[in-house]
């Protein structure tokens, strides 16, 4: 985004959703990474036979971390959609459970091989 320094996530998604025209290309983006965040839950359904449940767990887990969603306040849509995902992209805690999962899952499922 810019150069722009932004004091928190919260003024970096305004800037964001001010200048959406700017970034339709990450917009698109975004919106294809929820897709494939279905897709890969999809996957994981037909493989349940395939996998134990600790790596059926573990990507539930990963894939739950970038669930986002709108929230509604007192019946009308806000839209929340980018601060959400922002939000579970940046925040500390997200990248470092994504990050230790996902070293888990990939030894797991290495320790599958014969």
């Amino acid at each position: 985004m810019n150069s722009h320094e932004f004091g928190s996530l919260e003024e970096a998604t305004n800037f964001f959703e001010e200048h959406k025209s700017e970034y339709s290309e990450q917009i698109k983006k975004v919106h294809s990474l929820s897709d494939k965040r279905y897709a890969l839950t999809e996957k994981v359904r037909q493989a349940r036979l395939y996998l134990p449940p600790k790596i059926l767990n573990d990507i539930k887990e990963y894939t739950d971390i970038g669930l986002f969603s709108y929230q509604t306040d007192g019946g009308i849509l806000v839209n929340t959609y980018f601060r959400e995902f922002f939000r579970n992209l940046y925040e500390h805690a997200n990248q470092e459970k994504r990050s230790n999962l996902s070293k888990r899952i990939f030894k797991r499922i290495r320790n599958l091989a014969p």
